[in-house]
């Protein structure tokens, strides 16, 4: 399911920004609306043990997904604005 929903994130992430600019926060509120299957709030993310998040896992992946689009320069962070 992670090869889904990621493929599905970075296919929204892309229609998202091809117009303007978005933070994390606007993308998270975009991919809830178009992904609900794959944005569950109830599945916590495990992976920071020390000081867990508490974030849905949905909300990790996201984050993921765009660190990798990033870093093969899909997109990039436009550390002034935030966006």
């Amino acid at each position: 399911m992670n090869g889904k929903r990621n493929k599905l994130f970075i296919e929204e992430i892309l229609k998202a920004l091809r117009k303007n600019p978005k933070t994390t926060i606007q993308l998270y509120k975009i991919i809830k609306q178009k992904c609900p299957k794959y944005c569950d709030d109830s599945e916590i993310c495990t992976c920071y043990t020390i000081t867990p998040s508490r974030q849905p896992e949905w909300k990790h992946r996201v984050r993921c997904v765009q660190n990798s689009m990033q870093k093969d320069f899909f997109i990039y962070n436009n550390k002034e604005s935030g966006k």
